[in-house]
């Protein structure tokens, strides 16, 4: 089953970059990070963290990401 949460994340860890991964996605930034709020708050788990270079993968996240 596709899902379009996990595929918003994994092009998030790939580009490393909301505003990268949004104009890939043709998405708004803000539809990407709602995206990612909310696959955070199902799993429960922070799987990204922003930084002043972009975003990188959390531990929980590298397991997502992997799998």
């Amino acid at each position: 089953m596709f899902n379009p949460q996990l595929a918003t994340f994994v092009c998030v860890a790939d580009c490393g970059s909301f505003s990268q991964a949004a104009a890939k996605l043709y998405l708004s930034s803000p539809a990407v990070m709602t995206q990612l709020n909310a696959l955070q708050r199902h799993l429960e788990l922070k799987l990204l963290e922003r930084t002043r270079r972009g975003t990188v993968l959390t531990p929980p996240g590298e397991g997502l990401y992997r799998y």
